[in-house]
């Protein structure tokens, strides 16, 4: 199996367990929604992405709106602990929000559930301890391609969306499944101060 340990089963079993299914499709309705009418409307502290801006408050209303709808989902459709389902909708508030926020042409009505479901999928059954330290390698890991991406002078918001990504494959494959994407990665920062192509989007393109 391609997917290694984790296995296309498991990757399909929205059909068993609805919540799978239901939440994505939730956050990206109520959620991004909700985000770009607060920050259309009445975001003041803009940052720039890849083909606009984006507001602060935007951010934070969509964290807040997929927060409280990932907790009410959950405790109406699964049987986890309840502290289980505080962490679970955290860790999907903030991941999801960070996806939306690095996404670019509307491409987060693509990513985010996506990311959504395969987050649920590999961290539903897990336990907290499991869930603080997936969450703590996260950071560590975005912490350290933030650096590297200083020293190669690419684009934080690139730099971050590779994170998500290898964060992904290493949370739903076996290990050796992240070296062709790494490799692949690897030689496009190679080739892109040897010789860079003419697309402007060039380290968006390849991630997609």
């Amino acid at each position: 199996s391609v997917l290694g340990g984790f296995g296309l089963p498991e990757l399909l079993r929205a059909e068993e367990q609805p919540v799978l299914y239901v939440l994505p499709i939730l956050v990206i309705t109520l959620s991004d929604t909700a985000a770009a009418l607060i920050g259309t409307a009445y975001g003041r502290q803009r940052f720039r992405v890849e083909g606009g801006a984006k507001s602060v408050e935007g951010v934070v209303v969509f964290f807040i709106i997929t927060w409280l709808a990932s907790l009410i989902v959950l405790v109406l459709m699964s049987g986890g602990a309840p502290l289980n389902m505080v962490l679970i909708s955290m860790l999907l508030a903030a991941f999801c929000a960070l996806v939306e926020v690095d996404s670019w042409r509307g491409l987060d009505n693509l990513f985010v559930p996506i990311g959504a479901f395969l987050l649920l999928a590999r961290y539903l059954e897990s336990g907290p301890q499991d869930l603080a330290a997936s969450a703590a390698i996260f950071l560590a890991f975005l912490a350290a391609v933030l650096v590297l991406a200083h020293l190669l002078r690419l684009p934080q918001q690139a730099a971050r969306a590779y994170a998500i990504l290898l964060f992904l494959i290493l949370s739903i494959v076996s290990l050796h499944n992240i070296i062709l994407p790494t490799l692949a990665i690897a030689a496009h920062l190679a080739a892109r101060t040897v010789r860079p192509c003419q697309s402007k989007r060039a380290d968006f393109d390849l991630l997609f």
